[in-house]
């Protein structure tokens, strides 16, 4: 873990139950257990943020790069996209002022022949 051979480490396990004592060693080494779970829990905080600090630099100067790239063909695309847009307002504008259709003399006729034939029937049953 931190480089300690097996050696090493019982020599430190009977230093601290020398200086410690065998009554509060748990104590101590619970407390030593929380320290390293929130120093590796900031560390890994840490780690974390300045991925995403990078990751968010990288992608600044990927938009960066491609709108460049894109400089020469945007202006006539935003022309095109404006030139659509007129004639799709022309065209609505046109459907809009469309005369009403005219019917036929004939249809005219035709319905005024049929509405005096209805109340003529309703007379003549009176």
């Amino acid at each position: 873990m931190f480089g300690i051979g097996g050696l090493e480490f019982l020599i430190i396990l009977i230093a601290a139950i020398v200086f410690i004592g065998p009554k509060d060693l748990p104590k101590v080494l619970y407390a030593l257990g929380k320290g390293a779970g929130k120093l590796r829990r900031i560390s890994q905080d840490i780690s974390e943020g300045l991925e995403n600090f990078t990751k968010d630099a990288e992608l600044d100067d990927i938009i960066a790069e491609a709108n460049k790239a894109g400089d020469a063909d945007m202006a006539f695309r935003i022309e095109q996209q404006e030139a659509l847009e007129e004639q799709k307002k022309k065209a609505q504008k046109q459907t809009d002022k469309k005369p009403p259709r005219k019917t036929s003399k004939a249809k005219l006729v035709k319905k005024k022949t049929t509405k005096t034939s209805k109340t003529k029937k309703k007379k003549d049953k009176t």
